[in-house]
């Protein structure tokens, strides 16, 4: 199981606490066509959620807005105001990514502006749960699920597996939909969130590490183009010292958007300039941060 890890050794989602409700909700949302935002954090894990949710429910046939909050203007996690915009603007169904556990007022807030919230969250979660549709994070005490140590983007993949489930078992006529697709993106943001890559994370790495260095998607291709990594094989090590920093650069110096739009990328011309934009915000990052060192040690 370590060193030849099989996907039929992942577990069933549906044994993940609330996600069945989640399954639930959603599908009442895509019935009856109720608009979806996906919120997203800035960071890698946070970013590759957003680009598979985005990938699975386009798959199905279905559009969804994105939102991806700015470091400085909207700080950490879900913002109030950026909340009260996206339920004002006619969501009825918020789906929170990397972020939420702790989001007690951002709660409140949307469900009383006729907006309902599921929360793939894998933070430590506080003494008071928001008060949700779902709440789906591993790392909850009632929560018996086997692996505690999911990134939010392995949250998201079981997601999209659960309500591609209850699709077909409900006789819904959809698009047929590999998952195994969408590994890439899994491998991607558990390897630069630092999960412990054992149980199903090393599932999730080993696999789309295969889909990385075999069927490489267009913007993950550019991505490895700028980071030298053409014509390699790219490895977990790659994912975290290369591929990972330039996707968090966007967030750090500029608009982590960027970074979704890369990875969603179908044009190559589109990914190439995508990913040297993305490169060069990496190595501004790391000027400044040399800059910040320099000037403590003259302190």
């Amino acid at each position: 199981a370590f060193l030849e890890p099989r996907l039929a050794g992942l577990h069933d989602p549906l044994q993940l606490k609330d996600m069945d409700l989640a399954v639930a909700r959603t599908l009442q949302a895509l019935d009856g066509g109720e608009p979806i935002c996906l919120y997203g954090d800035y960071d890698a894990d946070g970013m590759t959620s957003v680009a598979l949710l985005v990938t699975f429910f386009n798959a199905i046939g279905v559009s969804v807005q994105t939102f991806v909050p700015d470091r400085l203007r909207d700080g950490y996690g879900l913002n109030v105001e950026r909340v009260r915009e996206i339920c004002q603007g006619g969501v009825r169904l918020l789906i929170a990514l990397d972020c939420g556990t702790h989001s007690l007022e951002e709660a409140r807030l949307a469900s009383s502006l006729g907006t309902d919230m599921i929360v793939l969250d894998h933070h430590e979660p506080g003494n008071e749960l928001p008060k949700v549709a779902a709440l789906v994070n591993p790392r909850r005490a009632d929560c018996s699920f086997a692996c505690k140590e999911l990134a939010s983007v392995g949250l998201a993949f079981y997601f999209a597996g659960a309500v591609r489930r209850a699709l077909v078992a409900s006789g819904r006529n959809v698009p047929a939909v590999d998952l195994k697709d969408l590994l890439d993106f899994v491998a991607i943001g558990t390897v630069a969130d630092m999960v412990p890559l054992i149980e199903d994370n090393r599932v999730f790495t080993v696999h789309g590490l295969n889909r990385i260095n075999h069927r490489p998607r267009c913007g993950v291709a550019a991505l490895c183009a700028v980071a030298d990594l053409d014509g390699r094989t790219v490895t977990a090590g790659n994912i975290a010292f290369h591929l990972a920093p330039r996707l968090n650069a966007s967030g750090r110096l500029s608009d982590a958007a960027h970074s979704v739009d890369l990875l969603l990328a179908r044009d190559a011309e589109e990914a190439k300039r995508l990913a040297g934009e993305l490169d060069q915000e990496n190595s501004d990052r790391r000027r400044i941060e040399a800059e910040v060192l320099d000037a403590v040690d003259e302190a």
